[in-house]
């Protein structure tokens, strides 16, 4: 979701927000949601591995961008991240939420053991990472509503982060969310991983 700063949009906002996704059906399903909405939103069905594609909503004129749980579901980030450089204004942010790639990459293992913890029985809950710096693309369940695997292209953070200081961008702020449905015993382990870049001069 890219957004362009007019000041006295009809929303009241003060903003206008162009939305994409590669997925026709998935464009159809957002406009089809955010018509009843306040605020005009311009959908386009556009490849966000294609540098130039995206680059042609207009280089130079948008204030933020915003990419929420899709780079783990694409198997080449380098050509977003140089998009998104060449479409921000002069210390325009790029915030993006992904899979934690420590914590919640290629279905970790997920433990839980009793033992003996000064004559009490206790529980304790642990996950199991195999591999984390080369892995391979990998078929997944994002969710446990989901019935089909999707591909999932697992990035530790050095190169998650490092192919966008490569475009040209600077890390700004860094989070690990905790969603309110993850209260459960794995609470230790953040499934996402936030942060917020800025534009280099």
């Amino acid at each position: 979701m890219w957004q362009r700063d007019h000041g006295s949009a009809p929303d009241g906002l003060g903003a206008e927000v162009v939305a994409f996704d590669f997925s026709p059906k998935f464009v159809e399903l957002a406009r089809a949601r955010g018509s009843d909405g306040p605020s005009s939103i311009d959908y386009r069905v556009l490849d966000a591995t294609d540098e130039n594609a995206v680059a042609q909503l207009g280089e130079g004129s948008f204030d933020a961008a915003v990419c929420t749980m899709a780079l783990m579901d694409m198997p080449n980030i380098a050509p977003l991240y140089r998009a998104i450089h060449r479409l921000l204004r002069p210390e325009g942010r790029f915030v993006f939420v992904t899979s934690h790639p420590a914590f919640a990459t290629t279905n970790p293992v997920r433990i839980t053991e009793k033992h003996d913890a000064d004559g009490q029985l206790a529980v304790r809950h642990a996950l199991r990472i195999d591999r984390y710096a080369d892995v391979p693309p990998t078929r997944c369940i994002g969710s446990l509503r989901e019935t089909t695997p999707h591909n999932f292209f697992h990035r530790p953070l050095s190169r998650l982060l490092g192919e966008a200081f490569e475009a040209g961008f600077v890390l700004e702020a860094l989070e690990e969310p905790r969603f309110p449905a993850d209260k459960d015993d794995f609470w230790q382990f953040p499934p996402a991983l936030a942060g917020r870049l800025r534009r280099s001069a």
